[in-house]
């Protein structure tokens, strides 16, 4: 009778655990679902709360020389003018950030820089990009509208690239998200610092060093 008795409550607790694991998998299941359903809700109040430039700052990121390396295409308001360039390569010359860059259709070099730069300007979102060429130069004032597009103007200069004159063309422009690489992905090159007469001594006294120890 004992045995039949142990078997009988051993298959009890059995049943119990096939009814009661399940509900209460399916029961922490469903409140994690719940509780990210409720944090994307949060999320989205609070991105509503926020104002449209707040909204801008939070789908783009910080605005850097560097956030806008990738592969860009701009057109003018005549339609005059495609071009195709390519922005790969972050340089840094003392306070000055820039990025360097090909015009995809005549495999020349750009320039992408911050408006502060050259001007006196405190907007976040405006650069220029500078294409000169044989005949002259293009440059393009850009202000980042979206994460992968933005408009400007566009001055055309049969001279050098700082003699900007004529009436500007409306400018949009829009980058190939696949091209992007997110900040800190893009290496920085620095200009190689030039030796000090002094370290040049040292550097002869190092090697005549070398150069006796060896020979004894």
């Amino acid at each position: 009778m004992g045995k039949y008795m142990g078997q009988f409550l051993t298959m009890l607790v059995l049943l119990v655990l096939f009814l009661v694991l399940p509900r209460q998998a399916y029961t922490q299941e469903s409140e994690q679902l719940s509780q990210s359903v409720q944090e994307k809700r949060d999320q989205r109040q609070r991105f509503l709360q926020l104002s449209p430039g707040e909204r801008l700052a939070w789908a783009m990121g910080d605005i850097t020389v560097e956030s806008l390396n990738g592969l860009w295409i701009f057109s003018t308001s005549s339609k005059a003018i495609i071009n195709r360039y390519e922005l790969t390569k972050l340089h840094e010359d003392g306070p000055i950030l820039f990025l360097e860059g090909i015009d995809l259709d005549e495999g020349t070099p750009v320039v992408l820089f911050h408006h502060s730069a050259v001007e006196d300007i405190d907007k976040k979102n405006a650069f220029v990009l500078i294409d000169p060429d044989e005949e002259g130069c293009d440059v393009f004032f850009l202000y980042r509208s979206k994460p992968h597009s933005a408009k400007g103007e566009h001055y055309r200069s049969e001279t050098q690239c700082q003699a900007i004159a004529g009436q500007a063309e409306m400018l949009t422009a829009g980058r190939n998200p696949k091209s992007f690489r997110k900040p800190g992905q893009t290496q920085v090159k620095r200009p190689a610092a030039e030796k000090t007469p002094a370290q040049s001594a040292e550097t002869t006294d190092t090697d005549a060093e070398g150069q006796t120890g060896e020979s004894n």
